[in-house]
């Protein structure tokens, strides 16, 4: 195995919410990180829709490891923009793994994925996937082009400060809805295994290191509600929880329709790479102490 500090990893998205977390981490850590984004805050601005502009790109990179945080997430906008939806979140995968397929197949590829691919009672497995939008359905596209090469597929979701520019994450909209007293609803139903983004950045860390292959569910041991997660952070923070109307995700009305319980079962992960995943309390806490440092 190589060497972290000769090991080139390029991070894709790396302006993101998750990205702008992991290259720092990463980076700490030892590793060689190359970025890119499509906006001048990372080294490399590529657009990996075009098959000809990523060719080169990797070609001139020539990484060990890629990292692809590249998503189109916004399930509305993906609803109304399907074409859009499947370039971004499948036909850029397709550009990656056809690069590796000719050019270095011994670059591991470890793609992000969601965990809006499940619906129904959970926790899921990772064989148990029910997508019921265009965006589900544009990632469940990506993971099985991603799944033409040896790579890791990591489905997961993820909460914590954010520190991208112009992108709040779920955590930071609650608590700066409570802090300015702005009455916010929040959802009893609508259920996830989220982990706090440094503990991610860990799992993804190891995935390097280790490279197994598949599809892995990423996630807390447990889970919760989204109302659950708010009153949390409302409790541990002193904050007005009389400001939030728990409510059903079935009172809003969206353009796509959404999955309810997305927790997952992530004892394949902890089984393959030998990691024991956190309580969703414990990722609660992190988050929480993040905000009261501020």
């Amino acid at each position: 195995m190589q060497n972290e500090l000769d090991m080139k990893i390029l991070l894709l998205g790396s302006t993101g919410f998750l990205g702008s977390a992991l290259c720092p981490y990463l980076r700490s850590r030892g590793y060689n990180v190359y970025t890119h984004s499509l906006s001048g805050e990372s080294q490399n601005q590529v657009d990996l829709t075009c098959k000809k502009d990523t060719a080169t790109f990797l070609e001139k990179i020539q990484p060990d490891v890629i990292v692809n945080l590249v998503a189109l997430t916004d399930v509305d906008f993906c609803e109304k923009n399907p074409k859009q939806a499947f370039l971004i979140n499948a036909h850029t995968v397709e550009n990656i793994v056809n690069w590796i397929k000719s050019r270095n197949p011994h670059c591991h590829l470890i793609h992000l994925s969601t965990d809006q691919v499940y619906d129904g009672i959970g926790p899921h497995t990772e064989d148990n996937v029910s997508p019921m939008n265009y965006y589900s359905l544009t990632k469940i596209a990506g993971e099985y082009l991603a799944l033409t090469i040896p790579g890791t597929i990591l489905r997961t979701n993820l909460f914590g400060k954010s520190f991208c520019k112009g992108r709040v994450s779920l955590s930071d909209w609650i608590i700066s809805s409570l802090r300015s007293g702005k009455e916010i609803s929040v959802f009893y139903d609508v259920k996830f295994s989220g982990l706090h983004v440094q503990t991610l950045c860990n799992g993804i860390e190891l995935a390097i290191r280790k490279r197994h292959t598949g599809i892995f569910n990423l996630g807390c041991k447990n889970g919760a509600s989204k109302a659950y997660l708010a009153e949390a952070l409302s409790d541990r923070l002193g904050l007005e929880s009389n400001l939030m109307t728990i409510c059903s995700s079935k009172d809003v009305e969206f353009h796509a329709r959404r999955p309810v319980d997305m927790r997952m079962d992530s004892t394949r992960f902890e089984r393959t790479f030998g990691f024991v995943l956190p309580t969703f309390e414990s990722q609660i806490d992190i988050a929480a102490q993040e905000y009261l440092d501020e």
